[in-house]
């Protein structure tokens, strides 16, 4: 009998708490998160887990969100028209607020990645579809600095996240809600709340002031940073100098200026991810290399757009510096669409690189190829000997970006590439192998 009357009681007792609002439902509880930002470049401190789950939302917040950065539909279920000064002459859908909490931290001036972490990165978190805003003012009187949707949207992981430069004493609030799929449904559960301290490079917007990353090549392998690529809240400036002819979108958005000297041996450059910390979409990456400064005629060594490739495929350049020269990076954002709208991706990223010292034109003896060039158009050639050849171009990080196989003559015309350097692989049925360098300018 006991057992009987405890359970009922056990689980109305449970579902009564559960239904409860979180103690920071309301801006005046928000929770003070200013102890735990972390203190060097590139360190993350993580909060406890929260939830959403019982919270209301705040109506008022939504005709003030920036950028129209939100794409669920208010509670009614039908998307708000309203004129958006971001997007130009168009109306865009103005997102719901449904079930928020509320966090406070104090500005010291440094800048960071403030993310939330939900189920598909955290074991812990419930939480599958998480929007944030960052604030500034008073619970009476707010400003909207910056507001996320989806970081990761596209790869099924719906987390929010945005780079802020803070104000020295300044108190900002963050909100969490979750994504409302319908117009009953709304996203709600655990998640935690990561700060990752990255450097400025506001400072760096001018190829006349790059900042020097030439320690990253004091090893053969390495990466520096993170770095903070934003427009507005990051103080990039757009500057349409140079624009690299890869390009596709043809504008540059908001670039950041790196100089290096160069080194001995085959390099690769390219922005990665710092443990987890990235920019929003590594495809979404412009890069252009120079050789010399901005005094002088700048010669254009590489650029890659990013635009192709599986998704996250980070932007990369290859190529053989010379030790005597200055070279000049430049990354970019590049502008995409998305549900008539125009973006330009935002975040953090570090920059590796890896330098491989010696490399020969020619790799094996067994199976000499010989590449030659007419016009615009590189032509390998080996021995009618081998019979029938397979071919495999890779890029510089191994990736393969074009094959042909059974080829019976004795010579074949690579495709089209971006400047950079590329290793051709050939082998016959014999056992045979070979590799030849093939450099793009």
């Amino acid at each position: 009998m006991p057992k009987t009357i405890l359970l009922p009681i056990f689980l109305l007792t449970f579902f009564t708490l559960s239904a409860q609002k979180p103690e920071n439902d309301d801006c005046s509880a928000a929770v003070d998160l200013t102890d735990i930002l972390p203190n060097a470049i590139g360190q993350t401190s993580t909060s406890k887990l929260y939830t959403n789950v019982g919270s209301t939302g705040e109506t008022w917040l939504y005709p003030a969100l920036k950028n129209c950065g939100w794409y669920d539909k208010d509670f009614t279920g039908e998307a708000i028209k309203c004129f958006c000064p971001e997007c130009g002459e168009k109306s865009c859908d103005y997102p719901s607020v449904d079930q928020t909490v509320w966090f406070k931290f104090t500005g010291d001036g440094d800048d960071y990645h403030v993310r939330v972490r939900g189920s598909s990165v955290d074991p812990n978190a419930t939480m599958t579809n998480s929007q944030m805003s960052i604030l500034t003012g008073s619970c009476e009187n707010f400003k909207i600095e910056t507001a996320s949707d989806d970081e990761w949207g596209w790869w099924n992981m719906f987390n929010s996240g945005r780079t802020l430069s803070t104000k020295k004493g300044v108190e900002y609030y963050i909100v969490v809600d979750g994504h409302r799929i319908d117009s009953v449904t709304v996203r709600e559960g655990s998640f935690r709340l990561t700060f990752t301290k990255i450097t400025s490079i506001k400072d760096y917007d001018d190829c006349d002031n790059p900042l020097s990353i030439t320690e990253l090549f004091s090893k053969r392998e390495n990466s520096i940073g993170p770095f903070h690529h934003s427009g507005e809240n990051g103080g990039l400036n757009p500057d349409e100098q140079n624009v690299a002819p890869c390009w596709t979108d043809n504008s540059e958005n908001f670039s950041a200026w790196y100089s290096f000297e160069g080194v001995n041996g085959f390099t690769t450059i390219k922005p990665t991810d710092c443990n987890g910390v990235s920019f929003f979409g590594g495809n979404m990456i412009q890069m252009a290399l120079y050789e010399g400064d901005c005094s002088s005629d700048l010669k254009l060594v590489g650029c890659n757009d990013g635009a192709t490739g599986w998704p996250n495929t980070w932007a990369n350049l290859s190529f053989s510096p010379d030790p005597s020269k200055k070279y000049l990076l430049r990354v970019d954002s590049r502008e995409f669409y998305f549900q008539g709208m125009t973006f330009y991706p935002e975040g953090s990223y570090c920059i590796s690189a890896s330098t491989t010292g010696g490399l020969q034109e020619t790799f094996s003896s067994k199976f000499n190829l010989n590449l030659i060039t007419k016009g615009s158009t590189k032509i390998v050639q080996w021995d009618e000997s081998h019979g029938e050849v397979n071919l495999q171009l890779l890029d510089a990080i191994g990736r393969t970006i074009w094959s042909s196989f059974n080829i019976q003559a004795n010579s074949a015309q690579l495709p089209t590439l971006i400047p950079g350097n590329y290793i051709l692989s050939a082998y016959d049925k014999k056992g045979n192998r070979g590799k030849v360098l093939v450099p793009i300018n």
